[in-house]
């Protein structure tokens, strides 16, 4: 995959990404644009994110 994939595993002392992006079920994959704003937030099914990105690329 050509974007950033965080896993909250490691360095979760500096930055809690569950906490600060309020994931309550797994998984939950949040789609960010380059400004760091949430462009989707899906939980569970891809379906929401693949839309998106088909959208965004063209694809």
């Amino acid at each position: 995959m050509t974007w950033t994939q965080i896993l909250n595993n490691e360095g979760q002392e500096q930055c809690d990404v569950v906490k600060e992006y309020g994931i309550t079920a797994f998984p939950t994959k949040v789609l960010i644009d380059p400004d760091g704003k949430i462009v989707v937030r899906a939980v569970g099914e891809s379906e929401p994110i693949d839309a998106k990105l088909r959208e965004v690329y063209g694809k």
